[in-house]
């Protein structure tokens, strides 16, 4: 069930910006000749990728395991007590 929400929010973000990419890159185009929408797509990359590798580091990865693990336990204690849990609903209804 996870694994399907975490592709349909890839498919949104990666699908449904498409679009918006390519309206940018015909104006950058049009503007400043058809190798500036590389140029700035490259340029955008680079500091993204700078961004994302001070965001996750090893203390960040190790931080999100802990709280999963974590959230995981309480789940299965919670179902173990016999309370229901969020998802209880549709999982009775056989939609996963």
């Amino acid at each position: 069930a996870l694994l399907g929400r975490v592709n349909s929010a890839y498919r949104l973000f990666g699908w449904g910006t498409m679009p918006l990419g390519a309206i940018s890159g015909g104006l950058i185009a049009r503007a400043f000749g058809l190798r500036a929408p590389f140029l700035v797509a490259g340029i955008a990359a680079l500091v993204l990728a700078a961004w994302v590798s001070t965001r996750v580091t090893n203390r960040s990865i190790g931080r999100a395991r802990r709280r999963a693990e974590a959230e995981a336990e309480a789940t299965a204690v919670d179902s173990i007590a016999g309370e229901p849990l969020a998802g209880d609903a549709q999982d009775q209804d056989g939609i996963r």
